[in-house]
Formats: C-alpha cells, sequence, structure tokens
C-alpha cells in the first residue's frame, strides 16, 4: 500500500498554517521560517474526507483525542483529561478533525 507524503507547518511565530499537497519539500520555506512545526499526513481521512496529520485533535464517541505520532511510527489518540492511549490504524468512520493541538491552548 502506498500513500501520498505530505506535511503540514505552522509558524511558532504567525500561527499561519501551510500545507504540502503536491509532493515537493517544504525545506526551502521553512529554513527561512522560525518556530515552525512539522506534521506528517497519516494517510489516513476522518469520517467528512478530511486529511488527519499529527498534531490533529480528533473527535470520537463523545470524547476529544489528540494524536500523536509514537516512536516505533503507530499513531496515538490521547484522550483529553484522561491517561487512557488508543492507536489508530486505519480510517474508521466515526473520527472527525475538530482542530490541532496548536490551537486553543486553554
Amino acid at each position: 500500500m502506498s500513500r501520498e507524503i505530505k506535511f503540514r507547518a505552522t509558524s511558532g511565530v504567525t500561527g499561519n498554517v501551510f500545507y504540502n499537497y503536491k509532493n515537493k519539500p517544504l525545506w526551502e520555506f521553512l529554513r527561512s521560517v522560525d518556530g515552525c512545526l512539522i506534521e506528517q499526513f497519516t494517510g489516513l481521512k476522518d469520517k467528512n474526507g478530511v486529511d488527519i496529520y499529527e498534531g490533529d485533535t480528533l473527535y470520537c464517541l463523545g470524547c476529544k483525542y489528540n494524536l500523536i505520532k509514537h516512536d516505533s511510527g503507530a499513531y496515538e489518540l490521547h484522550e483529553e483529561g484522561s491517561d487512557k492511549v488508543f492507536f489508530l490504524f486505519k480510517e474508521i468512520d466515526i473520527v472527525e478533525v475538530i482542530g490541532n493541538i496548536h490551537e486553543n491552548k486553554n
């Protein structure tokens, strides 16, 4: 199985989000931006067809989860307000992207 390699970069200074949809490296751009956070596309989409990236906040069955890439390459879902951890391996039709870990840090 192959997947499209895409990245999202968030500027730590301005908060602007930049996407790379054409498999072209963002490195030329990122070298000029201080404090950029780079997140990779998981190859998965949510129930609305939205790409799921590392660092996204997902909503599923009444709970919010933060998606973190695990060292082994698996994607961990950390339930907000809990120490529960689940793994995301494939697309499921009940997950929805509702933001990312850089937004709403209250």
